[in-house]
């Protein structure tokens, strides 16, 4: 799962997209911001399935999780939201446990993750925003 979050914003400040091998989902619900720190957001996640085309173009997101990332703890990068630059975060599953990582679209992370993180965000402003 991925998606992006807002705190001072009006209307959908909360959007989550699940991807899989054979879809993709969307779902905007400012509920979520509750989980951030807490619970996987996977257990809340109802949804709307997007187009297959649309599905196509995200599924890298699971396939291509950099290696530094399943090695790594759940782990916040940069400061996210804290300039009202938004936030992004990324959860997923490995080996039974969650991991969650909050970014910040503007951090300087190393090159290899910096390009999966762009290539997210651009994921995030490429799809529709609301269901």
């Amino acid at each position: 799962m991925y998606g992006s979050y807002c705190g001072e914003c009006a209307g959908t400040c909360f959007t989550v997209y699940k991807v899989t091998s054979d879809s993709l989902w969307i779902e905007s619900d400012n509920k979520f911001f509750h989980l951030l720190g807490k619970d996987s957001i996977m257990q809340g996640f109802k949804g709307t399935g997007l187009s297959k085309e649309e599905q196509q173009k995200a599924v890298y997101v699971i396939k291509d999780i950099p290696d530094t990332l399943t090695k790594l703890n759940s782990l916040t990068f940069g400061c996210p939201d804290c300039a009202d630059q938004c936030g992004i975060f990324l959860e997923f599953k490995i080996k039974g446990v969650f991991k969650r990582f909050l970014i910040d679209p503007e951090y300087a992370a190393p090159n290899g993750l910096r390009n999966y993180f762009d290539e997210i965000a651009d994921l995030i402003w490429h799809f529709p925003r609301t269901h």
